[in-house]
């Protein structure tokens, strides 16, 4: 190749296997059914928020370190950015998960959390029993919440993200709401004055525009041919 492109575009379109559809929805299903057992026990057992929070916590850190994706990685970076053994490497990734700086991770304390009051729900006076979607939605929260300004989910689950025994707005600074119809003009208000006060969108914003009127792909050629000469 001894010319550049002005941009390279690539796109890939996976169409679903025959039966994912059901496969998905019979997962959704199981894991309702999972979360209404685990919850009857602690409501036979009567015990807290907090001992569920720390017992979903801990759950949360055992499941991760057993994701072989994740501790592969962990291990790659320690074997090579700080010269790790394969085997001290694998040694110091499972050693993390049993610690109690996993706990700590953001993920782990809102899966905690969630599910905490998730259960705690399912034994009062006016019981609500899981539903299918409420793992996916727990997942979303723990992955996403901590690392934006706005979180936007159902009306229930903004509720409870917002209790004052979960806390997750006051503690990792989002807002977390519902978006009703009526809402949604007062919701485009409130994104445009974040991002005039908020230099982090300003900045996405400012790289958007650049990639929109070309600049940015110009650049982006520009340092590629300098550090990559094109050959004859």
């Amino acid at each position: 190749m001894n010319t550049w492109p002005g941009s390279l575009l690539f796109g890939s379109y996976f169409p679903p296997r025959p039966n994912e559809i059901k496969e998905r929805r019979e997962q959704k299903s199981q894991s309702r059914d999972v979360l209404a057992r685990y919850y009857a026990k602690y409501a036979d057992q009567n015990i807290s928020f907090d001992e569920i929070a720390a017992r979903e916590t801990q759950g949360f850190c055992l499941r991760a370190g057993s994701e072989v994706w994740l501790t592969r990685r962990m291990e790659y970076a320690l074997e090579h950015q700080d010269g790790f053994s394969g085997v001290a490497a694998s040694q110091a990734v499972r050693k993390f998960f049993d610690s109690d700086h996993a706990k700590l991770l953001p993920a782990a304390v809102i899966n905690g959390r969630l599910h905490a009051a998730l259960a705690l729900a399912f034994r009062t006076e006016s019981p609500r029993s899981p539903e299918e979607g409420d793992t996916y939605d727990i997942e979303h929260l723990s992955t996403f919440l901590p690392y934006v300004d706005v979180f936007v989910t159902d009306q229930f689950m903004a509720s409870v993200a917002n209790k004052g025994n979960v806390g997750l707005a006051k503690d990792y600074g989002t807002t977390v709401r519902a978006l009703g119809e009526r809402q949604i003009d007062a919701f485009i208000q409130f994104l445009t004055e974040l991002t005039e006060r908020d230099s982090v969108a300003e900045l996405a914003g400012a790289i958007y525009d650049a990639i929109a009127a070309g600049e940015f792909l110009r650049d982006l050629v520009s340092s590629a041919r300098e550090m990559y000469p094109p050959t004859a």
